[in-house]
């Protein structure tokens, strides 16, 4: 997609994408990024325009020696210095791509967001969908379906002190802590 017929799109339904980028949303080129390598892509359904997006979504758990089961959980989220808390069901998210199956996806979600660089044994659940309007793209409704993984770290990936994530969006870093 050019920019061109993203902006011409988003004129049509009246889409104040000019504000985004403000307040640790995202802009129009990212955006644009995700449309072009398949990270997501527009629907048109009853007059509206929906960003579609699917998700492996992860819950990480390790069982601690004192018999407690720690749950990993996203703290806090940097973006150009300020912080961005967001509301989140699971531990950690990752964008699936359209060629890349959910578990694949997953895998993806562990090596990017926490280092984990092993196939672990990941037990999947039923397709959840949601629909909202989005915190990263003002004005844009977006359509979810996650592909749900519990994940239970062994003892050689887990570490106590939690997990701190880069991205390549400039000034983003993600922490994830065990509660």
């Amino acid at each position: 997609m050019t920019p061109e017929e993203l902006e011409e799109t988003l004129r049509k339904y009246n889409i104040p994408f000019h504000t985004w980028g403000q307040f640790g949303g995202k802009n129009f080129d990212e955006l644009l990024a995700e449309l072009n390598t398949n990270e997501s892509w527009l629907v048109e359904s009853d007059g509206r325009i929906y960003r579609r997006v699917e998700c492996a979504a992860l819950d990480v758990f390790y069982h601690h020696e004192s018999g407690r089961k720690l749950y990993l959980k996203e703290t806090l989220r940097l973006v150009e210095g300020k912080e961005r808390k967001r509301k989140r069901k699971w531990s950690l998210y990752e964008k699936k791509r359209l060629e890349e199956t959910p578990l694949a996806c997953a895998y993806r979600a562990l090596q990017e967001e926490l280092g984990i660089a092993a196939e672990l044994s990941l037990h999947g659940s039923q397709l959840k969908y949601e629909e909202c309007e989005s915190t990263s793209f003002r004005g844009l409704w977006c359509s979810y379906a996650f592909h749900p993984f519990d994940v239970y770290l062994p003892d050689e990936w887990y570490r106590p002190e939690g997990y701190v994530a880069t991205s390549e969006v400039p000034h983003e870093i993600t922490h994830f802590a065990w509660r």
